[in-house]
């Protein structure tokens, strides 16, 4: 074993199964409590060498073993029956989810600072946990004891026990949710089933790290036992590279360095280290975006997906010329061909429907039509072609040729061809670890790059996630760049007749034909993918696939998507955005959304089971065990304010119950955005509102229709832009401003008003007449309501210089009636 930063003690390898190490698949059976749980039993299922053996201990209720007393019993056992020759020195414990079954343990509390802690689970990076335990004979025999957790050597889409044991051909024992629950009860009916299930678990754990093992060694010829499927991704790189010809410095920027002790260390070097801030300032994570909120029309709805895309991005990176890396003059030097990133101040032109640089807020990343950006070289040269004015700020830009060595096209290739040798012997299991393998590559590349904070077990505090063996931010940037950059050109080359509802990442819904779809992969960066698709697999070259289909589509939020009418032949489309539906079944989650949707009120909140974290066990100090507490959720299935609400808008029956639709543009800027979002949440707290109808839409267009300033409060009664108009108004001719002279007395101009269909009241035009009623200027947006009201003032008193109270930071929501101007401080280039 040999995948920490942390000095190991030993490594543990398939050949000591016939020397001094065991290794041994532990579980535990429980009741679960409200805090503290009723341990049933142990079990354990042993690779001893030339036969497995099994071990289980039924507990009295109350009762639970030490890590030391289980072990020692485990091998007892194999002493005492002739499976074990001699005591292991060390044994290696495989479980799935060792949190659950370490904190079965008596002696936890003194276990939990003893193991590392990854992914809210317990594995051994570090020193083995040494113990002892005392045989039959009265002698004390010291043990060395290291904990692997199969939940981190899953495959994609197989992190369930019953998964792993399905790939192994080791069904894992069918039992009742009834029996599940109350295990106790189920060993007292039918104590021969209870132990064979618990006992298939502990086997399935320990034939799956021995598997684990081998698919290691068949792949990077690493004898020692892997703990995560990313360390053998890392591995796999490391030990193609080399015999490629392939020098891992050249391509990661890297230098050998040698200490007085004559320790040997890889620094970046120096063209890497002086960039190193700016490349990671422009790594971003994917394009998320709804371009549609509500129902959609019926029609033939596609859900497509990039085919591999970032391993195919992967393949098309060349090796960096580190030596000639420099600050470019001007963003035409930028093209997919180059490293590179630059802080952009920009400009979309108004038609374009969906810029493509990306803008970091401090709550999303966003795509508007103006502002400054971080951008990648594929996004730089697809802005160019989308008609972009931009300029580079303050020489804040790397560009780097690439090499025309391709260091990740033959790690491609091989996982390619892996994976079909697997796939014809029949062997799943190799099959779906080297895809899972192959997808980690990317992952360990841009590992660190942007802060996550981890729980550090044995120190008992957060500490930064380190970065991996191959972190490399101009290689990581590069490779979301280009997938970014791609989905921006496919969905911006589809027909405008065409409606896109969402982008996620590598895919997007959308009504166009699939003739269409391909013709608008035939872009410049469609055909880089396409050649290196080809490139990497002559089966599977296909640049786009075809998930599923709809013929009707419920859109709310990024990575909310579901399905109102399905397509025949083709599964649902459901991206839930991280709410929990009470079932596993997929048709059903999709009835529970939609339900949920429709259904859902200002103040509603969903409860959800979570189980408790490793931090919070840990902190615990032995006071709780694995189990789940109730947390109360508010339903976010509000537009997220990331494209603005368009004219094109209206209701459609969801379940019967009309909802209220609207087709998006995109954002004039970040400022914007933040707005939005801000008032929008302020809005639902003030009114316990969710977007359900028109009114609801245009009644917070309503609401941001005042801007909040001192002496300008927006009124929660009915009419609120009426109330602040009115306001302003009278203020103005109390005080004989905005062109307006005071000839009127308070009751001549309250009639006067009131004949035009305004509604006031006498003492509104006489507290007009108070000093603290100062006038604002431009606190007010050119909504229609606001305008129409505006309109109707002015034909009363011609000289009202009504303009004179609009925002200077235009209309939020672009009425084709009112021209946005440019917001207030927004940078923008000369001439444009």
């Amino acid at each position: 074993m040999k995948p920490t930063t942390r000095k190991p003690s030993r490594s543990y390898t398939l050949n000591d199964l016939l020397g001094d190490d065991l290794i041994c698949g532990l579980d535990s059976e429980y009741v679960t409590g409200a805090e503290k749980n009723d341990v049933v039993s142990y079990q354990g299922y042993v690779l001893s060498n030339p036969n497995p053996y099994e071990w289980i201990e039924i507990m009295e209720p109350g009762r639970r073993l030490t890590l030391a007393e289980v072990v020692g019993r485990i091998i007892q056992k194999g002493l005492d029956e002739g499976f074990l020759e001699r005591c292991p020195a060390r044994v290696v414990l495989a479980i799935h989810w060792s949190l659950a079954e370490l904190t079965s343990l008596q002696d936890f509390r003194k276990l939990k600072s003893q193991f590392d802690g990854i992914r809210n689970t317990y594995v051994t990076l570090g020193k083995a946990f040494r113990s002892s335990f005392k045989g039959k004979d009265g002698k004390r025999r010291k043990i060395e004891v290291s904990v692997f957790d199969t939940t981190l050597l899953a495959p994609d889409k197989h992190r369930k026990l019953q998964a792993l044991g399905d790939l192994l051909g080791l069904k894992k024992l069918e039992v009742s949710q009834e029996e599940i629950s109350n295990v106790r009860e189920f060993f007292a009916n039918d104590p021969v089933r209870f132990q064979a299930y618990g006992i298939r678990d502990a086997e399935i754990a320990a034939r799956w790290l021995q598997r684990m093992g081998e698919f290691r060694k068949s792949l990077t010829g690493s004898p020692d036992l892997p703990l995560t499927l990313g360390q053998i991704a890392t591995e796999f790189v490391q030990t193609r590279w080399k015999p490629a010809g392939i020098s891992h410095h050249e391509v990661l920027g890297t230098e050998e360095t040698v200490n007085f002790k004559g320790s040997r260390k890889s620094v970046p070097m120096q063209s890497h280290h002086h960039y190193l801030t700016l490349a990671t300032e422009g790594f971003h994570g994917g394009r998320n975006e709804t371009y549609f909120y509500g129902a959609s029309p019926i029609d033939e709805w596609g859900d497509w997906d990039i085919n591999g895309a970032y391993v195919t991005a992967l393949c098309a990176l060349g090796t960096p010329d580190w030596d000639r890396i420099r600050v470019p003059r001007s963003v035409d030097e930028f093209t997919s061909d180059h490293y590179g990133v630059a802080l952009v101040r920009f400009r979309f032109p108004d038609d374009v429907r969906f810029p493509c640089l990306p803008v970091r807020t401090r709550t999303s990343l966003i795509f508007p039509l103006q502002g400054e950006s971080f951008a990648t070289s594929p996004e730089i040269e697809l802005a160019r072609r989308l008609g972009a004015a931009m300029e580079i700020v303050n020489d804040t830009a790397y560009l780097m040729p690439m090499r025309e060595e391709r260091p990740f096209l033959g790690l491609a290739r091989e996982i390619a061809g892996l994976r079909e040798r697997y796939s014809v012997s029949g062997n799943e299991c190799f099959e779906h670890l080297c895809k899972t393998v192959g997808n980690s590559i990317y992952g360990k590349l841009c590992q660190g790059l942007q802060r996550k904070r981890v729980f550090d077990t044995r120190e008992g505090q957060m500490k930064d996630l380190p970065p991996s063996k191959i972190t490399n931010a101009f290689l990581a940037n590069m490779v979301t760049g280009m997938v970014r950059a791609f989905l921006g050109e496919l969905i911006n080359r589809l027909p405008r007749t065409r409606m896109v509802i969402s982008a996620t990442t590598d895919g997007f819904i959308s009504n166009a034909t699939e003739a269409e779809v391909m013709a608008a992969a035939l872009g410049p960066l469609g055909l880089k993918f396409r050649d290196f698709r080809h490139s990497i697999s002559a089966d599977d070259h296909a640049v786009l696939k075809l998930k599923h289909r709809a013929m009707q589509v419920l859109a709310w939020r990024t990575r909310g998507q579901a399905t109102l009418e399905g397509y025949d032949g083709f599964r649902i489309i459901l991206a839930k955005a991280g709410i929990s539906a009470p079932t596993s079944d997929k048709e059903e989650q999709n009835e529970f959304i939609v339900k949920t949707f429709i259904e859902r009120e200002g103040n509603d909140r969903y409860e959800i089971e979570l189980f408790r974290t490793l931090r919070q066990i840990h902190d615990a100090d032995g006071a709780l065990d694995v189990g789940k507490y109730k947390q109360h959720i508010a339903y976010r299935m509000d537009f997220d304010w990331k494209r603005l609400p368009t004219s094109e808008r209206g209701t459609s029956p969801i379940l019967g119950i009309d909802h209220v639709w609207f087709r998006t543009q995109p954002l004039p800027n970040a400022a914007v955005y933040q707005r939005l979002r801000d008032s929008w949440h302020a809005f639902t707290r003030e009114n316990q509102r969710v977007l359900k109808s028109e009114s609801d839409l245009a009644d917070f267009e309503g609401y941001m229709a005042i801007e909040r300033t001192a002496g300008l409060k927006r009124s929660r009664k009915k009419d609120p832009e009426q109330n602040a108009v009115l306001k302003l108004f009278l203020r103005a001719y109390a005080h004989e401003e905005l062109g307006l002279k005071r000839v009127l007395a308070n009751r001549q101009l309250l009639d006067c008003l009131e004949s035009a269909g305004f509604s006031l009241k006498l003492t509104d035009v006489e507290n007009a007449k108070r000093a603290k009623s100062q006038l604002k200027l431009h606190c007010l947006r050119p909504t229609p309501a606001v305008t129409g009201l505006l309109e109707r003032l002015q034909r009363l008193f011609p000289t009202f210089e009504a303009d004179r109270l609009i925002s200077k930071a235009g209309d939020l929501f672009e009425y084709a009636a009112n021209k946005a101007e440019a917001p207030e401080g927004q940078l923008l280039m000369p001439g444009i």
